[in-house]
């Protein structure tokens, strides 16, 4: 423990082992190396990431255990945060947390005063009083007494414990969240070292291990809300908010680490007002949030509320008024020139709704996408205040030029044909993947090793990544701030109709998508319900059109079920015959970010993993605490499956495959791809082997630096000294590579 935190660990069961059993499976590429399991969401031509601020790289060999975490500034980049300034600030949150406790008890004994007045109390008195008489009219009192009759069972039968890892069935992948505290010390043998697990938990995590160190004061979500709030409201100029978010977690360091305290009060907020007025309040305590608080996630069919066909509107206040933000505001322009601006307009309470047109120019784009894409409300209450934001015209300027270039209703343009937007699309895609090459050159070139990265790298721009639709004013492209796309648009985007990348799904006929020409295999997508209306319209002759790449999506795997396997442990087996390339199906698991990766990556080490990394910085697919039965799949060096990544309703998405044709009640297996160091670690050591352990020959307890560990029960598994053989894979050692963005077709 640090020595400057006066903080001691609790007796908590936290502290206690509890067993944490998962496995650990790499990715196989369809071709080339990949990184050990060590990095499971790192790319080959990605550096390692550095590890958080505060912390070290974790060995599991230092037995001091760190448990006060680096301050870090969020909100006000030079803040330095001084002894007294910590000391200050816990002391203000304390103060606080004891006002918020009183008054909570004070809540309690009120309401428990009020629960019963004298006249209730004197009633009870009296109806609780025993009456004699009141036997004899009670039908159950007078029911006769019967001795119940002993009935013989069997001996209970003893048998010995067995166990089993346990995971949620999905049938489908599902968000998994960022975890900065682990719920409890993970347990990895009877003898392991737990303050050396600890030590390097918190190196990984911010928050260490829920329940390590005490907390002086009850905590609650209303607690915590109600103690932010008091503070918060009573902020003066000099208020900084990192020292106070960084208090709040010295506080109370299981409720949340100095990052999840600084996001938590918006959320805390909206569980607690009352109503709409007073959430609005509340907001406004933080005004340091403004612009920096994460959106929550769209459906990727969202349609924004602005947008209508190829224009976004908003509703213009044009009145004259004398509070003008300088001498050329846009509340100067005179009633004759107003009159003429507006002449096409109908002004309704002296505002006006303007349509304007996405594929405006590049060069004003900015400002239109800042004035209008600002907030999804219906009218501009901000126009000064933007303008100024962009010098190239004044506020009259500016107010003049949107009133020119808007539209009093939408026009409906003619669309263009699938085939013409087919071809456009072609020659702008030809075109970013040369671009995309020529950048790949220069980058290996300033590198200066011809091996560094994936050699496929630059064979196409990243079109295989989960789906951002767009919607914003100007042209579409990678280099364009607000075209969340990349060099790709969807048929999900709302950008431009005729925007020049936006892939108008393939052009195949029906049941032609089973090749490399068609171009939604070429990007790695599933074709679209939607924008491919070749091969998914349905015609008289084909109501129910069969196209070969849409298989993930329908589902359309072959049967596969969980069985003892031959090789080790639990493995998955094929229920019906497969051809080869057959998709037999999908991998299904957590999405985690690239830090979650690295976290639990760390952790899994020690044990076992089911982490599928994802490339281009898309973070992983984590099957251990749900998934389905591909997550069983074992290794072998002569495999009959293989693994593909597709782009599946927008989202990556594992495949897996058959290499070969496969009979039914074929055990699925496909090469983990270890090297020799990997191959030694997982396979050859047992994960109780891959820890730091107790002394086994402990001194007295007045000088021994390992005080002995309580010994558990021995566990009955399959990896059990008895039976456990060196030169055959361990159930429990098998690991998780990742996948690089050019080798796939894999995550």
């Amino acid at each position: 423990m640090d020595k400057d935190d006066d903080r001691k660990p609790s007796s908590s069961d936290a502290n206690k082992k509890t067993s944490n059993v998962t496995k650990r499976k790499p990715a196989k590429n369809d071709g080339g190396q990949k990184a050990p399991p060590k990095k499971p969401a790192s790319s080959k031509n990605q550096k390692s990431k550095a590890p958080a601020a505060g912390s070290e790289s974790t060995d599991w060999d230092d037995l001091d255990v760190v448990t006060k975490q680096e301050f870090v500034p969020f909100y006000a980049p030079d803040s330095v945060l001084t002894n007294e300034l910590d000391e200050k600030w816990i002391k203000t949150i304390e103060e606080a947390a004891e006002k918020i406790a009183k008054l909570k008890m004070d809540a309690i004994k009120d309401e428990f005063d009020n629960l019963f007045s004298d006249d209730e109390e004197e009633s009870e008195d009296s109806e609780g009083e025993f009456n004699e008489e009141d036997i004899d009219d009670d039908s159950i009192a007078n029911l006769p007494v019967t001795t119940p009759k002993i009935v013989s069972s069997a001996p209970p039968v003893e048998t010995e414990p067995i166990e089993m890892p346990y995971f949620e069935p999905i049938s489908e992948n599902v968000k998994g969240r960022n975890e900065y505290q682990l719920s409890n010390v993970p347990l990895l043998d009877e003898d392991t070292e737990d303050r050396a697990i600890c030590a390097g938990v918190f190196k990984l995590f911010d928050g260490g291990v829920h329940g390590y160190l005490e907390e002086k004061f009850e905590s609650s979500q209303q607690i915590i809300f109600k103690i932010m709030t008091d503070i918060l409201e009573k902020k003066d100029a000099n208020f900084n908010p990192d020292f106070f978010y960084y208090a709040m977690y010295r506080v109370f360091p299981n409720t949340g680490c100095q990052k999840e305290m600084a996001e938590m009060y918006p959320k805390l907020a909206r569980m607690f007002a009352k109503d709409q007025d007073e959430l609005r309040r509340l907001l406004e305590l933080e005004p340091w949030k403004v612009g920096k608080v994460e959106k929550e996630d769209k459906p990727l069919d969202y349609k924004h509320p602005l947008s209508e066909g190829n224009y976004l509107f908003k509703s213009f206040q044009f009145a004259h008024d004398d509070q003008r933000c300088s001498p050329n505001c846009y509340k100067g322009i005179n009633a004759g020139d107003k009159e003429k601006l507006l002449k096409c307009f109908e002004l309704v309470a002296d505002s006006v709704k303007l349509y304007l047109p996405k594929n405006c120019k590049r060069a004003d784009a900015p400002f239109l996408n800042a004035l209008v894409l600002n907030d999804e409300e219906e009218m501009i209450t901000d126009f000064c205040a933007v303008s100024k934001q962009f010098d190239t015209r004044t506020c009259a300027g500016w107010a003049e030029y949107i009133i020119k270039l808007a539209r009093p209703t939408p026009i409906q343009e003619k669309p263009k044909s699938q085939k013409d937007k087919y071809k456009t699309f072609l020659k702008t895609f030809a075109k970013s993947v040369a671009d995309e090459q020529i950048e790949f050159k220069k980058r290996k070139a300033e590198n200066g090793d011809s091996d560094q990265g994936d050699s496929n790298e630059g064979d196409f721009p990243q079109t295989c990544t989960r789906f951002k639709p767009c919607c914003h004013f100007g042209p579409c492209g990678p280099d364009v701030p607000n075209c969340s796309c990349g060099s790709v648009c969807s048929v999900f985007c709302q950008c431009d109709d005729n925007c020049m990348q936006k892939y108008p799904g393939c052009m195949c006929s029906a049941n032609k998508c089973g090749t490399t020409s068609c171009q939604c295999r070429k990007l790695k997508w599933e074709c679209i319900e939607g924008a491919c209306h070749s091969c998914l319209k349905p015609t008289t002759e084909n109501p129910q059109p069969w196209c070969q790449n849409h298989l993930m999506t329908m589902k359309k795997g072959k049967l596969v079920e969980i069985g003892k396997s031959l090789i080790a442990g639990t493995g998955a087996f094929l229920k019906e015959d497969a051809n080869a390339n057959d998709y037999l199906g999908e991998y299904t698991g957590e999405y985690i970010s690239e830090e979650e990766t690295e976290r639990r990556g760390k952790v899994y080490e020690l044990s076992t993993s089911y982490i599928f990394g994802l490339g281009w910085k898309q973070g992983s697919i984590d099957s251990g605490r749900a998934g389905n039965v591909f997550r069983f799949v074992n290794h072998s060096n002569k495999p009959n499956c293989f693994t593909a990544m597709r782009i599946v309703n927008g989202k990556p998405v594992i495949g897996f495959y058959a290499k070969q044709k496969m009979r039914a009640g074929t055990e699925l297996t496909f090469d983990y791809d270890y090297n020799q160091e990997d191959v030694i670690k997982y396979f050859q050591n047992k994960p109780e082997d891959r820890v730091p352990k107790m002394k086994s020959t402990m001194e007295s307890p007045v000088t021994s630096p390992h005080p002995p560990s309580r010994k558990k029960p021995k566990r009955y598994d399959s990896d059990s000294d008895d039976d456990y053989d060196s030169n055959k894979p361990s159930t429990s050692s098998k690991s998780l590579g990742d996948a690089t963005p050019g080798d796939w077709d894999i995550y």
